[in-house]
């Protein structure tokens, strides 16, 4: 069941609310669902996308917490507390409340859809945003780290065909 079909609980009513909108923003898609019985009408993210987004926001923070961390001699220093604060507290300022938003509505059933269907995209890195945000909120992570694996078993394999076969 993929979000162009679901239906979410009003947070006003409690009835269905169905989907309304698909929209690109330019960085991800939004979806607009409201309520027939109160007109209630909420925009929020692809669980896709938010669970890929709060996977790369703790991946990326801790990275640089790491980073800053390892100087043994001194630590971080008040520029870098800043900017290790800026690195967590904008990640959760921005997926956060995209996480509240898919909590107190959640999905109740499906629908089918009412929205005409999306063309195919040319271009390749939006088509990609797409099929990651189409999957669950623990599938995209999931899909991602997958990927992510595949990669590092590819540079691996090629290291090993580098050093050991062909020398």
């Amino acid at each position: 069941m993929g979000a162009e079909t679901e239906t979410r609980r009003c947070r006003n009513c409690g009835a269905d609310m169905a989907l309304t909108e698909r929209r690109w923003t330019g960085t991800g898609t939004e979806l607009g669902y409201a309520c027939a019985s109160c007109g209630y009408e909420v925009k929020m993210m692809p669980p896709g996308a938010v669970g890929s987004g709060i996977l790369m926001w703790v991946v990326a923070s801790a990275l640089v917490t790491a980073l800053f961390m390892y100087d043994k001699w001194f630590g971080p220093g008040v520029l870098g507390w800043i900017v290790i604060a800026l690195f967590w507290l904008g990640g959760a300022w921005v997926y956060l409340p995209a996480l509240w938003k898919l909590r107190t509505h959640p999905v109740t059933g499906s629908a089918p859809s009412k929205l005409p269907e999306e063309q195919s995209d040319s271009d390749p890195l939006r088509a990609g945003i797409k099929a990651v945000e189409r999957k669950t909120f623990l599938g995209a992570p999931l899909l991602l780290i997958a990927g992510a694996a595949a990669i590092l078993l590819l540079a691996a394999a090629v290291g090993y065909v580098n050093d050991v076969i062909l020398n």
